[in-house]
């Protein structure tokens, strides 16, 4: 979406996602990606990094302090 900044929102519960996704689009005009599992954060990380990532640190799998831990190493 080109100028737009880039947010990965990683969150399991939907409510809490559109919610965060809804307030960055109005307030940032950004593009905002959800996702609902680490595994998933990893990927998308991998492929195309995101200027900001919202992260969820309590879901099941891969929690948000493994992604951390990922990301930083």
């Amino acid at each position: 979406m080109g100028d737009l900044m880039r947010v990965l929102v990683v969150e399991d519960d939907g409510d809490i996602a559109a919610l965060i996704q809804n307030s960055f689009r109005r307030q940032c005009a950004a593009d905002v990606e959800v996702v609902g599992a680490g595994s998933a954060a990893l990927s998308v990380v991998d492929a195309d990094p995101p200027e900001v990532m919202i992260l969820d640190l309590d879901f099941p799998g891969i929690d948000g302090f493994t992604v951390c831990r990922r990301l930083r190493s």
